[in-house]
C-alpha cells in the first residue's frame, strides 16, 4: 500500500482584494439507508459581505428515478473560521480582524442530513450564489455569473465522497514556479480520477462560462511554461507570467471495482501577484530520514499496516525570511506533523502508524 502527502510552505505577502466567495466544495457521508450528511465549505474574502446562516442544495434525478427536492444546510461555525494564508504572527493583522489590513480568508461550513425519497444511481445536487468576483481575469463577464457547484450521488450503495484537505485560495507570485494539490482522500479508499473542467454559471442546469483569450480549460491561468496536470492525483504545476486572478475547477470521478459511483468537484481561486520576494524552497530530495517504510520515488513511500513510519522534510528561504510548514495530515487518522521552528531553514517531521483500514493510496 502506498500513500501520498502534500506539504507546502507559505509566508505573508501583500495582495489584491478578492470577492466574498473564493472557493467552494461539497462532500457527503453515507450514514444509513438513503441517508447522507452533506457538508459544504464556502471560502470568502473577509473584505466581502458576510454569508447567511443557511445554504440550500437542490436535488434532481436526470433519469426521473425520483422527484426533485431541496434540502437546507445549517452553518456550524458562526462567523466563519479564519484560514488566511499568512504567517502565524500576521493572523491578527488580517482584515478578518478589526483594524487588520492584510487580505484574509474565512471558511464558512454548512451541514445537514438528507434522506433521499428513492434509491437512484444519478441523484445530482447543485448550489449557486450570485455573483463572482469582478476582479477575475480568466472568465468572461465574471460579475454577471453565479458561483456554482454540483455533484452526483449514487444512493443504491452506501458511499461517502472524497474529502479535500487543502485550502483552495492560494496567493502566489508571478514568475515563480507553483504546484498545487487538492490534498484529496477517499474514506472508502475508492479509485479517483481527476480532470480539469470548465467553471459554470447556475442555477441548474448550468452553463459553461467562456474563458477570456488566451485562457483555456487545460491552461486556465497564463504561464511561461506549459501546464502539467496529474489525472491520478489532481496536482497541477505552472509558472504564472503576470499578475492575474483565475478560477480553476477540477472534477473528481470515483470508481469502485471499475464502476463509476460518484462525481465531485472542487473550485479554487488563484491570486497571482507581482512579488519582489523569492518563494521558499524544499531541499532536494524533499523527503529524507525515512524509517519504517520504503521511499519508492521522491514523494511516494510504501509502508505496511502496523509499522510506525517517520520522515523529515527540510525547507529554506532564499531571502532568509522566517517560514513555517503545514500539511494535509488530517487525511491520515492518527498522523502527527511537527515543525522545528518559525525560521529558516525549517524542518518538518511526519509520524504515523497506519492500520489495515488505511490500506490504499
Amino acid at each position: 500500500p502506498l500513500f501520498g502527502l502534500l506539504l507546502y510552505v507559505f509566508l505573508s505577502n501583500d495582495t489584491v482584494h478578492a470577492s466574498h466567495v473564493m472557493g467552494v466544495d461539497i462532500n457527503y457521508t453515507c450514514t444509513g439507508l438513503n441517508t447522507y450528511t452533506f457538508t459544504m465549505d464556502v471560502y470568502r474574502d473577509c473584505f466581502g459581505i458576510s454569508l447567511s446562516s443557511t445554504q440550500t442544495l437542490s436535488f434532481t434525478s436526470p433519469s426521473g428515478c425520483g422527484p426533485n427536492f431541496t434540502a437546507s444546510l445549517s452553518l456550524v461555525n458562526t462567523g466563519g473560521t479564519e484560514v488566511s494564508q499568512v504567517c502565524p504572527t500576521d493572523l491578527p493583522n488580517t482584515n478578518c480582524n478589526v483594524g487588520g489590513t492584510i487580505p484574509g480568508t474565512e471558511v464558512w461550513t454548512y451541514t445537514g442530513t438528507v434522506t433521499f425519497p428513492a434509491a437512484c444511481t444519478d441523484w445530482t445536487y447543485s448550489w449557486n450564489m450570485c455573483c463572482r468576483n469582478v476582479q477575475i481575469t480568466n472568465l468572461v463577464s465574471p460579475a454577471s455569473q453565479d458561483s456554482y457547484m454540483d455533484g452526483v450521488v449514487n444512493t443504491t450503495i452506501c458511499n461517502s465522497s472524497p474529502q479535500f484537505y487543502s485550502i483552495p485560495t492560494p496567493y502566489i507570485c508571478a514568475g515563480q514556479p507553483f504546484c498545487y494539490s487538492l490534498g484529496t482522500a477517499d474514506p472508502d479508499n475508492d479509485s479517483l480520477v481527476f480532470t480539469l473542467v470548465n467553471p459554470q454559471d447556475g442555477p441548474a442546469p448550468p452553463t459553461n462560462i467562456p474563458y477570456t483569450i488566451p485562457h483555456t480549460v487545460n491552461e486556465p491561468l497564463t504561464s511561461t511554461v506549459p501546464w502539467t496536470f496529474n489525472p491520478a492525483s489532481g496536482e497541477f504545476c505552472f509558472t504564472p507570467d503576470i499578475a492575474q486572478i483565475g478560477v480553476v475547477k477540477i472534477q473528481v470521478d470515483e470508481y469502485r471495482n471499475g464502476v463509476l459511483i460518484g462525481t465531485s468537484y472542487r473550485e479554487l481561486q488563484i491570486i497571482v501577484q507581482a512579488c519582489s520576494n523569492q518563494q521558499p524552497n524544499f531541499n532536494s530530495p524533499p523527503v529524507t530520514n525515512v524509517t519504517g517504510g520504503v521511499l519508492v520515488d521522491s514523494t511516494v513511500i510504501e509502508v505496511c499496516p502496523g509499522d510506525n513510519m517517520t520522515f523529515t522534510v527540510l525547507a529554506s528561504d532564499p531571502n532568509v525570511d522566517n517560514i513555517t510548514m503545514n500539511s494535509n495530515i488530517l487525511a491520515l487518522p492518527g498522523a502527527t506533523w511537527t515543525t522545528s521552528c518559525v525560521c529558516s531553514p525549517v524542518t518538518g517531521t511526519f509520524d504515523w502508524t497506519p492500520t489495515v483500514a488505511d490500506i490504499g493510496t
